[in-house]
């Protein structure tokens, strides 16, 4: 009865932060839409990925998946240096340990970006960003139920806009979430591998171009 309490009660708690991150993201789209500047795009580039694996107190980092995300964005200038820059993209992750295990992890994700444009076509971003998984395997088999739905990560990154439209970007983005659903935790658990946290790690590179002036 204990352990189904307290798988409820973290159900439950999943959902309402599922539901907060939700209504944050949706009332800054909402409120960028009445900011001054406002400008679209699209974007796409080169992932590397990785997957800290922590253990009992011992963490390890996997070694680099080469991947890619694309998908499209808004730039929302709230004043003439600060705004921020909602996108939403499709992000494929993982790790690629080589004959031994290959990790795909493919999200939609969307990270809301603070940005500060120290000079012009020069900014500094950060900012939070939510990822639903959309498929996940591993050396080819689909372990999407094995893991968690939803991922929460912070980025920090930079970009540079040209006149052209053109603009490029570099991003690292630190996962704050397991991958793995609690479910996969506690199975885990009965083999000696207690407080089992899996997250993402990923660098991206990329070129965008704008699509109107604003």
């Amino acid at each position: 009865m204990t352990n189904l309490i307290e798988f409820q009660w973290g159900r439950d708690q999943f959902r309402r932060m599922k539901r907060a991150a939700i209504l944050v993201i949706l009332t800054l789209l909402g409120n960028g839409l009445y900011a001054q500047g406002t400008k679209f795009g699209i974007k796409a580039g080169l992932n590397l990925a990785q997957l800290k694996v922590s253990v009992a107190g011992y963490s390890e980092t996997s070694n680099s998946l080469t991947a890619f995300h694309g998908g499209v964005y808004a730039q929302m200038m709230t004043s003439e240096k600060f705004g921020f820059q909602p996108e939403l993209l499709y992000s494929a992750q993982g790790a690629d340990e080589g004959d031994s295990a290959k990790f795909n992890l493919n999200y939609l994700i969307i990270p809301v970006m603070m940005r500060y444009d120290v000079s012009p076509g020069i900014s500094i971003q950060a900012g939070p960003q939510v990822g639903f998984l959309m498929s996940a395997t591993v050396n080819g088999v689909d372990v999407k139920s094995e893991m968690n739905s939803i991922d929460f990560g912070l980025g920090f990154g930079f970009g540079v806009d040209r006149p052209s439209g053109f603009s490029f970007g570099f991003r690292y983005v630190v996962g704050l979430s397991n991958t793995f659903s609690s479910s996969t935790v506690s199975a885990m658990s009965n083999f000696g591998l207690g407080d089992i946290k899996m997250t993402n790690q990923v660098i991206q590179f990329s070129v965008g171009y704008r699509l109107t002036k604003g």
